[in-house]
């Protein structure tokens, strides 16, 4: 029993490293201090931890292409200023409901698992990173090619 325990424990850490952007070497590729972290990381919560980092570091950046769309926005009239705030927020409050049901629908398969927390916070992590490299493609696009 306890050898059968132990190999779905492996199993659940090795597929819900797989789920996302985690490579065989154990590195996602994407995000360097994520990859240095996950190096080390012997457990599930460490692992957990990891994708939580990397998901505030992408967070940073979408407040701050948000920032910068906002600022770019004010050259406009008042009237489309006011209007293209109003449809940003709009789609970034809908695309953190988003995230976060993809996330917690994702998690199902390792649901009441040791692996859910760690496929739920890659997830998130995998989402932000996504979503910021589409608002800074927004931002360059609208700025004329500058961020």
């Amino acid at each position: 029993m306890f050898k059968k325990v132990l190999l779905l424990s492996a199993l659940t850490l090795t597929s819900s490293l797989a789920i996302h952007s985690v490579r065989a070497d154990g590195t996602t590729g994407t995000d360097p201090q994520e990859d240095l972290c996950l190096q080390s990381a012997t457990s599930n919560v460490e692992i957990t931890n990891c994708a939580a980092e990397s998901r505030m570091r992408a967070e940073v950046s979408i407040q701050g292409s948000i920032a910068i769309l906002k600022g770019s926005f004010q050259k406009d009239s008042a009237a489309d200023s006011a209007e293209e705030t109003k449809r940003l927020d709009a789609s970034q409050a809908a695309w953190e409901k988003f995230r976060d049901a993809e996330c917690v629908l994702e998690g199902v398969e390792m649901l009441g698992g040791s692996g859910e927390n760690v496929t739920e916070a890659q997830c998130e992590a995998d989402l932000s990173r996504a979503r910021a490299a589409q608002l800074q493609q927004l931002s360059v696009t609208l700025n004329g090619g500058q961020h």
